[in-house]
């Protein structure tokens, strides 16, 4: 039991960042679309 929660918690610890970094780009991309067709 304790060894697949440690799993788990490291999966999510390696994606995390990831994720975060494809909101920031998504958010962006969105931001320049609003900038360029305004």
């Amino acid at each position: 039991m304790e060894s697949d929660t440690l799993t788990v918690t490291h999966a999510s610890y390696c994606h995390e960042p990831m994720l975060l970094l494809l909101d920031q780009i998504l958010s962006s991309l969105m931001e320049l679309e609003n900038a360029v067709f305004t």
